[in-house]
């Protein structure tokens, strides 16, 4: 684990990934599961920002919907952004779609009212445009983009190596057909570059395992495959779901070794999703907690284990053995993550929480600054939680009305949610 200074130094200016309002909802014949709520976060070039909760948080469900992974009948909600910041592919979208570009803090005829390419720095116009800062709103943008998009800018790493992985194909078919239809590669060149990757990622003897199949491997090595059929493409940020859970201490520790090394000599930013407060020591510079599908806490990681506000935080970090007090059991937060079927109107961590108190079953906490120092600090220093007994400095009055303030829709979201229930 990276103490704070460490996790600040070599941070580019902006993220490079960065989601906001995410709401992803499933709906079947029997009720109507908002499985991600209003999660924001952003990820900093050459970063981890890791993302931690109980099975049923919401987790996986982020990760996918980042790519356009989300299957029916699952859906994301048009007011949600996810931003892609590297300026070589905005400019390559800004480009094929001149049409639908805005430039930033300019109401001119430059600017689109469907746009989903945003330009905050650049010059030119059309198919010339140089783009030096900006974004692209995956939600909006065609499939087309999503598609250029992964593999190539964003990958992802699976939880279930044995199922990422197809049984009937050998591990070099599996490679090199993502090597030929990313980057063109085939023969004698797409074997070099397969038995390359499988290299980088520890596994022995790499020419002879790519005519293997996937249940010649070990656990150990069909997880490196899977990294290794995520970095195929060259991206820039990692995806990586529990990627670690299905393994022993030692493989593991293996495992994590090898993502910080890639890392560094990738330049990789990675989104770290485990249930595992261990883990998230070690990997992460950042963390973002998450609970029944929203974020209810997010700091730095050293500020996170040093000083947790949230009772869900602090309950995750008391089951730690090694962490927790003394005594013959590990403390244990007792019931489960509940299903989130209807719509945040309170604290839904209220029913466990060992803090709540009568407001909490009919206001819904909305993340606020838990220390004031840092309000105005970068996104690796800034400490939030939703949580109604936060701000402390407040009362009990001033607390509800800033967290009814912060989450009250304007009249442009009551518009889209309308617009959705018809």
């Amino acid at each position: 684990m990276t103490d704070e200074s460490q996790a600040m130094s070599g941070v580019t200016d902006g993220p490079l990934l960065s989601v906001e309002n995410l709401r992803t909802t499933f709906y079947t014949d029997q009720e109507t599961i908002h499985a991600v709520d209003g999660v924001s976060f952003t990820v900093s070039p050459q970063q981890t920002l890791g993302v931690v909760g109980e099975s049923g948080s919401g987790k996986s469900v982020t990760a996918r919907s980042i790519l356009g992974l989300v299957d029916d009948p699952g859906r994301v909600h048009p007011d949600s952004e996810i931003r892609y910041h590297d300026p070589a592919f905005v400019q390559t979208v800004a480009r094929t779609y001149p049409d639908r570009v805005t430039w930033a803090g300019e109401k001119t005829a430059r600017s689109a009212s469907d746009a989903f390419v945003t330009i905050e720095s650049g010059s030119g116009e059309g198919s010339s445009v140089t783009v030096e800062r900006g974004s692209v709103n995956l939600v909006a943008a065609p499939d087309d983009v999503t598609r250029s998009l992964r593999g190539s800018e964003v990958a992802m790493v699976f939880q279930d190596a044995q199922t990422a992985l197809n049984p009937v194909y050998t591990v070099g078919n599996q490679i090199k057909e993502l090597l030929d239809i990313h980057q063109g590669l085939s023969g004698t060149e797409a074997t070099e570059a397969a038995a390359d990757l499988l290299e980088s990622v520890g596994i022995p003897d790499p020419k002879r395992r790519l005519s293997e199949y996937p249940h010649q491997f070990s656990g150990g090595m069909q997880q490196r495959t899977v990294i290794a059929l995520a970095l195929a493409c060259d991206p820039a940020v990692l995806l990586c779901d529990e990627p670690t859970t299905a393994l022993d201490v030692t493989i593991q520790a293996q495992i994590l070794e090898l993502l910080e090394r890639l890392q560094h000599e990738r330049n990789l930013s990675i989104l770290f999703i485990t249930h595992d407060m261990g883990v998230i020591a070690q990997v992460a510079d950042a963390v973002a907690v998450m609970y029944a599908g929203e974020v209810v806490e997010q700091a730095s990681v050293d500020r996170l284990f040093d000083q947790p506000r949230h009772p869900y935080t602090q309950g995750l970090l008391q089951s730690i053995p090694g962490l927790a007090s003394e005594g013959d059991r590990l403390p244990t937060i007792d019931g489960r993550v509940p299903t989130p079927n209807e719509p945040a109107t309170y604290c839904r961590y209220a029913p466990r929480c060992p803090e709540a108190f009568e407001e909490c079953k009919s206001t819904h906490p909305e993340r606020v600054p838990v220390d004031s120092a840092n309000e105005k600090s970068g996104w690796m220093r800034a400490h939030t939680a939703a949580c109604l007994l936060y701000p402390e400095d407040e009362s009990l009055e001033d607390r509800l009305q800033m967290h009814h303030n912060f989450g009250a829709p304007d009249e442009s979201d009551a518009a889209t949610t309308a617009r959705e229930d018809d």
